[in-house]
């Protein structure tokens, strides 16, 4: 098996300088969530009532 990337738990701190934001949403209507890196996608999600911003899942680099 291949490692793809690395995750960084933002609730500890720790991150890597290139790593990437993944944001977390929550669907109000149906109870699923989202993940996005992607900040124009963000930014239409924040502007919907449907979709919660939940804020960092966690921080991920490349390998």
């Amino acid at each position: 098996m291949k490692v793809s990337f690395t995750v960084y738990n933002p609730q500890e701190g720790t991150t890597e300088p290139d790593g990437l934001a993944v944001v977390r949403y929550f669907n109000n209507y149906t109870g699923s969530h989202l993940y996005s890196t992607n900040t124009q996608e963000q930014a239409i999600l924040n502007s919907s009532a449907e979709w919660t911003n939940e804020g960092v899942a966690w921080y991920g680099a490349a390998v």
